[in-house]
């Protein structure tokens, strides 16, 4: 069995009797124009190699990119998880053999053994195991492990002779949530803790090879908390026996798999081509610059935007609000003043809206006692307002950020609203699924015609 890394998650694996390409993406930048694969790399798409089966493990943009996959032949079967958006994306991509596949299915293939592994994620998603004569590769992807889950693994296959392990706790909402930014240890040590369940022979760092760029390049210093040489140092102090035995691969680079056993093959992707100006990611969550501006990188037309979100804000949210009146309860029983404030190209404009009073209306200005913020840039809600981008783009992006100081105060002390959530009102205006679904399908549109 032989792996090459594509670059991130994407990854060719030949097997016995067949060849599987994993969650293409080949261009840059990609998730909606705020990641690229790092580090940098060039797809020689007319010297990759054919294949015979694309996997694609879940929907997220770094895994499943519309781009790409508008570019690759139709008549290859593709394996995807339950997920009937991806389907329907498929379908108008031109793909004729979709075939989804629920957790811990298992496919013969000639020779070669695919299993699908379950996931803790709320997203519809699975890892991969692939078995041959040569051995058993389990790849991780993003799904999150349980001992259930392992304990699965190992009793089909005994062991694991190389594991392509997830290996960053990603802190990818803690800036714009308003959350802690110190070192993520419980979750970072359930990583651990899980590949020394696993036990494999050998390891290799998994999917997490991208950085963000542009405007959403300050936050490469709050993401990734862990430089991929401490988890390889890390890894092998929780695990002695895979001391000589940890692979850490760039684009380009693969290992071949033989009795078991693994062995590293240093830039032999010949369709892979490593470009330069590779800048080292470190994180430094106090040395950010989050200066909060709008450079509009979508070139939408300013004076159209502007009128558009004065209408949506002063307007349409507010009726929106009158008729969802009970999705609204929790904010008039704290109390809530919400202060939404959008940074166009040219100024920022704030409106407030008091849930004290009815009916609630969108003040302009700002509020000394307001105690839920919300901010966005005009390009980013211009976008979902539009069905172009989605939420994705705009939290992951640092163009969307939150906070709340939500309490009352009491001769008791401060009551605080605990586990009831306020969400955004825009949040609740568009709908996360209803705004991805619409994005997705926009993509397919263009890419398809």
């Amino acid at each position: 069995m032989k792996v090459q890394l594509i670059g991130h998650a994407s990854l060719l694996i030949s097997t016995t009797d067949c060849r599987f390409l994993v969650d293409p993406v080949f261009v840059d930048p990609h998730g909606e124009g705020i990641e690229e694969i790092f580090p940098r790399r060039e797809v020689l798409l007319d010297a990759l190699p054919e294949f015979d089966v694309i996997i694609i493990s879940h929907r997220h943009f770094d895994h499943f990119d519309i781009a790409t996959l508008s570019r690759l032949p139709k008549d290859v079967p593709v394996f995807i998880p339950e997920d009937p958006l991806m389907h329907e994306s498929l379908a108008q991509l031109g793909f004729l053999h979709v075939q989804r596949l629920g957790n811990f299915k298992e496919l013969t293939l000639g020779q070669t053994r695919l299993l699908t592994t379950g996931s803790d994620s709320f997203v519809q998603e699975f890892g991969l195991v692939f078995v041959d004569p040569s051995g058993v590769l389990w790849n991780q992807v993003d799904s999150v492990l349980n001992a259930k889950t392992i304990q699965s693994v190992l009793t089909r296959y005994d062991r694991v002779d190389l594991m392509l392990a997830m290996w960053q706790p990603m802190l990818e909402f803690s800036y714009q949530m308003n959350r802690s930014l110190e070192f993520p240890f419980a979750a970072y040590g359930d990583l651990l803790s899980g590949i020394a369940m696993v036990s494999p022979r050998a390891l290799a760092p998994g999917a997490n090879g991208f950085k963000y760029s542009g405007d959403s390049a300050w936050l490469n210093r709050v993401v990734f908390p862990v430089a991929r040489e401490q988890f390889c140092k890390d890894v092998v102090d929780v695990c002695a026996d895979l001391s000589g035995h940890v692979h850490a691969l760039d684009p380009g680079d693969g290992l071949e798999l033989d009795e078991g056993r693994s062995v590293r093959l240093a830039e032999t992707a010949s369709f892979i081509r490593r470009l330069h100006d590779n800048e080292p990611i470190r994180s430094s969550p106090v040395r950010i610059d989050t200066q909060f501006i709008d450079s509009n990188p979508d070139h939408y037309d300013l004076d159209q935007m502007t009128k558009e979100i004065i209408r949506e804000v002063e307007v349409r949210l507010p009726g929106f609000i009158a008729l969802q009146d009970g999705a609204f309860m929790a904010y008039r029983t704290w109390n809530v003043i919400h202060q939404l404030e959008v940074a166009f190209p040219d100024q920022t404009r704030i409106w407030t809206f008091d849930f004290s009073v009815r009916p609630v209306t969108a003040e302009r200005g700002a509020s000394p006692i307001a105690n839920s913020f919300s901010y966005i840039t005009a390009s980013a809600l211009f976008g979902i307002m539009s069905g172009i981008k989605g939420w994705d783009y705009a939290l992951l992006g640092g163009f969307y950020r939150m906070y709340q100081k939500v309490y009352k105060a009491t001769s008791h002390g401060l009551l605080r609203p605990g586990y009831v959530e306020l969400k955004d009102p825009l949040a609740l205006r568009f709908e996360y699924e209803a705004v991805l679904e619409a994005t997705v399908l926009n993509q397919v549109k263009r890419y398809a015609g």
